[in-house]
């Protein structure tokens, strides 16, 4: 049995080791200023397919990814047309938290819409895609919450794919202002297919 002291530096180790995991997994907001943790929220993503596209394997370049239904918290009110850089970054839930790809539409970019009130749609059908993001769709919930309802991508290159069947996936979502002022939040994705290619939640 241990007692005392003992006790206390075994929950001291174990409280140590369990901190020092959880910052080798996590990944900080590259773009929010002083690089904070993010912010975990389950309900960021339902679901996300990557595709190796038609010609190249992984990494050719023509990959393409789908990003289904999450929802979002700002700060303050979300405003792509104007001040709001939205950066979307998958990668593969291993101590080293290796990368799979990472794309951003700046604030102000001229296929940024709004098409009715409380919605915003990024819509570039006939490409070329920069940064690998063809469509993004958001709309207003409530008073700085969002649902996202699909982000979709193509030609993109993607690394450290197909994952492998002990891996998850994460997903990072930045919405940030030209000073790197905004939020950041992350959702772990547990339930991925055999082939290592499309992953949910649950």
């Amino acid at each position: 049995m241990i007692r005392g002291r003992d006790s206390l530096t075994l929950v001291a180790v174990l409280a140590t080791v369990i901190f020092s995991a959880t910052l080798a997994a996590a990944q900080p907001c590259p773009n929010i200023t002083g690089n904070p943790l993010p912010t975990l929220n389950v309900d960021l993503v339902q679901k996300v397919a990557l595709n190796d596209g038609p010609t190249a394997g992984w990494g050719g370049g023509d990959e393409r990814y789908k990003y289904k239904k999450g929802i979002f918290t700002t700060t303050v009110p979300f405003d792509p047309l104007l001040t709001h850089n939205f950066t979307v970054t998958f990668h593969v839930n291993t101590v080293n938290g290796l990368p799979i790809g990472s794309t951003t539409v700046f604030a102000g970019d001229p296929f940024w819409t709004s098409p009715a009130p409380l919605r915003w749609v990024y819509n570039n059908p006939g490409g070329p895609w920069p940064f690998g993001i063809r469509r993004i769709d958001v709309r207003e919930l409530g008073p700085n919450m969002y649902l996202v309802t699909k982000i979709l991508g193509r030609d993109a290159t993607l690394g450290n794919m197909p994952l492998t069947p002990a891996d998850d996936m994460h997903v990072m979502l930045e919405v940030y202002d030209g000073l790197g002022a905004g939020d950041c939040a992350d959702s772990t994705l547990t339930s991925c297919n055999g082939a290592g290619t499309t992953c949910t939640p649950f």
